[in-house]
């Protein structure tokens, strides 16, 4: 889950990352990297639970433009977390500040919660258009690195613990990876004319280590006793204290990197892993020697590493939907239901004319924009600056916790029921306009506004709201 500070700190260190044209080449990449960098790069933050249809477009248009400059993916997610539980206290403290982010964006404050069924849009993306992928049986960070390695290729990823390995094809970050823009290969490229590629910045622990004078096999500690996911720095902090006074080498570096400065600065003296951590054990107290065994272990460790007429798309997600209304707490409305169906409608017809629509939220069919029109919403407006409604927020992620876990139990039954598409079933932005305006209705106009279209979309939301009650 990365390193403190390391990205920024390499960032600042403009002769590491260098210029780097990706074409005709096998890439590995990090799946879950991936599938954070393509939400939070491009969307909402998850302020409303999720705008899958347009995270869909974002995914296919990825992959899609990889295959352009014939460039060949294999996707590699993490598994399980490790049996020894040495990251537990990391991942508390992850679920702690996602519950503070949860707080933020209800009062109104900054903060990002990645939507929680991300991972399942981008697989089937993936699995729509043939992409390889593996998942591990626990963290993949290593395996991926040793594959790179046996494949000659470079890793495409947001992980900081990549800028520690030892990768021969080179690490390249999707923060700098241009892949919105294919282009024509440079003058200076060997590719083909009819070659197009993307521009990247590629990173190397070899240049890394030269740069600094620190040897490849010592930069495990640089993670290590910086703090990361497995060591507590707290636990060595009388070592920290000593080397952090050490004078400094004048590089330019910000005040927040000062740091892993210090560490890099000693790292550079020392010739063995054994002497690095003799020499932190022997900065610690008489009092504290009955913790060095533990000390010891840690930083070793730490250096390894059936609906009738509804589409079937739909079927698991009515069941869940009738789950979720019978125990959702607070008690889910009757807007909750209606808008979410809506909801379903647009993404409907936007999947059946995707060719016409890619990569854009306006309405083109003339069914779909009937619809919204008897409720008079003006749709490309609203959903631009909806705010948050926090009831509906609260029961919409009820909603797709319940989703989320039927698709997991669907998946260990070898679907009884279809995948669902997730892109279909839920538009954050969307499903809170449409609830904001069902709210200032009136129950019994609303029932006559949805049934005052003959046309097919109406038809089928009327079979929805029938298998509903």
């Amino acid at each position: 889950m990365g390193v403190k500070g390391l990205t920024s700190f390499i960032e600042q260190q403009h002769s590491l990352l260098l210029e780097y044209q990706l074409h005709d080449a096998r890439v590995i990449i990090d799946g879950y990297g991936c599938m954070f960098y393509l939400y939070s790069a491009h969307l909402d933050h998850g302020h409303h639970g999720g705008e899958y249809d347009a995270y869909e477009d974002k995914c296919r248009l990825f992959f899609t433009n990889l295959h352009k400059c014939n460039i060949t993916p294999y996707v590699v997610f993490d598994g399980a977390y490790d049996l020894d539980d040495k990251k537990l206290s990391t991942l508390r403290s992850r679920c702690e500040d996602r519950i503070k982010f949860a707080g933020n964006i209800a009062d109104g404050r900054s903060g990002y919660l990645l939507p929680v069924l991300c991972e399942h849009v981008l697989k089937k993306v993936m699995n729509d258009l043939s992409v390889p992928s593996v998942v591990c049986d626990f963290e993949a960070d290593h395996e991926i690195a040793a594959l790179a390695n046996a494949w000659n290729c470079p890793v495409l990823g947001r992980d900081s613990d990549f800028f520690v390995m030892d990768i021969t094809g080179g690490y390249l970050p999707l923060e700098m990876l241009d892949w919105n823009h294919v282009r024509k290969k440079s003058a200076k490229s060997k590719a083909d004319d009819r070659t197009a590629i993307f521009t990247a910045a590629k990173y190397t622990l070899t240049k890394f280590c030269k740069r600094f004078n620190v040897k490849k096999e010592l930069i495990p500690l640089l993670a290590t006793i910086t703090g990361n996911d497995y060591v507590d720095p707290v636990c060595i902090n009388q070592f920290l204290m000593k080397v952090y006074q050490r004078p400094k080498t004048g590089l330019n570096t910000a005040k927040k990197h000062g740091h892993l400065n210090s560490v890099l600065d000693w790292l550079s003296e020392q010739d063995t892993m054994e002497d690095c951590i003799e020499e932190i054990l022997r900065v610690v107290k008489m009092d504290q020697r009955r913790k060095s065994t533990k000390v010891k272990r840690s930083i070793w460790s730490g250096c390894r590493r059936g609906c009738g007429s509804v589409p079937a798309c739909f079927h698991l997600v009515i069941f869940v939907v009738i789950y979720w209304l019978g125990h959702a707490d607070p008690k889910a409305n009757v807007c909750h239901v209606k808008a979410l169906l809506l909801c379903w409608m647009r993404c409907l017809v936007k999947q059946k004319h995707r060719h016409m629509c890619r990569d854009t939220l306006q309405w083109d069919d003339a069914e779909a924009q009937a619809l919204m029109n008897n409720f008079h919403v003006n749709v490309e407006q609203k959903m631009k600056s909806y705010a948050l409604d926090i009831e509906a927020s609260h029961g919409y992620a009820q909603m797709q916790s319940c989703l989320k876990a039927a698709m997991h139990l669907n998946a260990a039954l070898q679907h009884p029921f279809p995948e669902p598409d997730v892109a279909l079933i839920y538009n954050g932005r969307l499903v809170h306009c449409l609830y904001a305006t069902l709210k200032g209705i009136p129950g019994v106009i609303v029932s006559i506004r949805l049934g005052s279209n003959t046309i097919s979309s109406t038809e089928l939301l009327g079979h929805l709201l029938y298998i509903m009650h």
